[in-house]
């Protein structure tokens, strides 16, 4: 529906601009030796520096009473700067952003913001919505700065000055438009070439656990820094159909704004041009792209059309082993007293007797299985997946069902097991599903990669002592959550230690 508040709306966010609740400042100002020998000057930078006053309305009475001109200069900072008059909520919120992000650092005598987790929004125009760029003259009578029209042609655009005249008739003025000057060309630009317009590019964000209706913004000038943050979202952007990721599985930030030294071109306090090590701006991110990548891949290859393939026979509940973690029985009728180790990777028809049902994956093929026969008797057919699909099944299940497969994976079957083993990875997993349901599986999955990662003997000696030390099944989810707690508390003391417990008290209890 049309109003005047949405068409309002509307020509603001053509402008990529968000309702801001305050400003991080990725640096602070330096006043100038000539300004700091006065008094007036040096307290007035003293308030500034306190953040009772913007350094822009500083400098300005510092110009008007004391004509100084350009009494601060910019400064590179290895930590962001927050001020109580750039944020709603004023010092409260300074502090609370300080108490939840704040550091002290080498030589530090008070809390400052050396990093700290954001959230991008989802806005339509993507990564130029986040981190909108522009031309810019600051300082002057006339503010320009650039903007592309429609048609993709970048110009250069200003507001006119008030006519008082025409505008003494109205009780409310009304929103001013923008005049084109012409098309922003730098190279035959006055203001560019004489260092008043330069590049601005304003990041804008959410900080977690910071209270506030609107977004945060944080304005950069480097164009190298700028350029290597836009890349990198636009690359992840773009993997991830149009979306950024904003927390992993267990709620946190993905991504984290950041400083890094690097070489790069600055200018001093006369203006000069020098080359320094600069702390320069960047993003970080807890996401492993190569995975992101991996998975789009995957996925892709899961909507490319393939060859038919015989359907699959229904395998009859009563065939279907189940086992008995943490022993490994196979109980039911999948053969005669055949055995399963449930702690190693099964192998042969092993690996391929699984659940029917389990495996009917929409959108994933499967094939089917001649009988195969294993001790004493002969296993009916059944479903086996192919590598491929056993991946983007594990992949599944990982996302669906919040498992933590990857890391179990490769705790016991090595860092290849993905291209190596995935079928057999698959199989074990949905006969502990099948066993001990995923809500039991959840920890037993984590205890498990416990086990591995510190290369502790799972049936021979982790089962036995847990066996000994609890009472109940693995079927039961809160002995297998005591059993991860229990065992993380002994791996405190180390390893070896740990292990050397686990075999005194079997040795007592035989």
């Amino acid at each position: 529906m049309a109003s005047i508040l949405r068409d309002s709306a509307n020509q603001r966010a053509a402008q990529s601009r968000l309702p801001v609740s305050g400003k991080i400042r990725p640096g602070t100002k330096t006043i100038s030796k000539n300004a700091a020998q006065n008094p007036l000057a040096l307290a007035l930078f003293n308030k500034a520096k306190q953040g009772l006053i913007s350094f822009k309305d500083a400098e300005k009475e510092i110009s008007d009473k004391l004509n100084i001109k350009f009494p601060f200069y910019p400064t590179n900072t290895q930590h962001f700067n927050v001020y109580p008059h750039d944020v709603e909520g004023g010092k409260n919120t300074v502090d609370l952003i300080l108490g939840k992000y704040g550091e002290m650092r080498d030589g530090d005598t008070e809390q400052k913001l050396y990093s700290f987790p954001v959230v991008f929004p989802d806005l339509p125009n993507g990564i130029e919505g986040i981190f909108p760029s522009e031309y810019r003259v600051d300082a002057g009578a006339v503010k320009y700065h650039s903007a592309y029209g429609d048609d993709g042609v970048r110009r250069c655009l200003y507001l006119k000055a008030v006519d008082a005249k025409e505008q003494a008739t109205r009780k409310k003025w009304l929103r001013r438009t923008e005049s084109v000057r012409g098309e922003c060309n730098p190279s035959s630009c006055s203001e560019f070439s004489k260092g008043q317009c330069r590049f601005n590019g304003t990041l804008q964000f959410y900080i977690p656990g910071v209270t506030g209706s609107g977004a945060f913004s944080m304005r950069t000038g480097s164009t190298y820094a700028a350029e290597d943050i836009f890349v990198r979202l636009e690359e992840l952007y773009k993997i991830c159909n149009g979306v950024l990721p904003k927390f992993d599985t267990r709620g946190n930030p993905v991504f984290t704004i950041t400083k890094m030294k690097k070489t790069r071109n600055y200018f001093d306090e006369t203006g000069k041009e020098k080359i320094s090590e600069q702390w320069v701006l960047v993003i970080e991110t807890s996401i492993e792209m190569s995975k992101v990548i991996y998975l789009e891949e995957r996925k892709r290859l899961q909507l490319a059309p393939s060859a038919p393939v015989p359907s699959a026979p229904s395998a009859p509940s009563t065939w279907l082993a189940t086992i008995d973690y943490p022993t490994g029985q196979v109980v039911g009728n999948a053969g005669s007293g055949n055995v399963v180790d449930a702690s190693a990777p099964m192998s042969g028809a092993d690996s391929l007797i699984v659940n029917a049902a389990a495996v009917a994956i929409p959108g994933v093929a499967v094939t089917s299985v001649a009988t195969a026969t294993e001790g004493q008797g002969a296993r009916p057919s059944a479903i086996a997946l192919t590598p491929d699909a056993a991946v983007q099944a594990l992949m599944d299940l990982s996302d669906g069902q919040e498992l933590e497969i990857w890391d179990w994976a490769q705790a016991k079957f090595g860092p290849d097991w993905d291209e190596t083993q995935p079928v057999v990875v698959h199989g074990e997993l949905m006969a502990m599903i099948d066993t001990m349901g995923v809500d039991c599986v959840r920890p037993y999955l984590l205890l498990l990669t416990v086990l591995y990662a510190n290369k502790i003997p799972v049936k021979e000696l982790a089962f036995l002592y847990l066996k000994s030390n609890f009472s109940g099944s693995f079927r039961d989810k809160a002995v297998v959550t005591n059993s991860l707690n229990h065992i993380n508390e002994l791996l405190k003391s180390g390893t070896a230690v740990a292990i050397a417990h686990m075999e005194n008290k079997i040795k007592k209890a035989a």
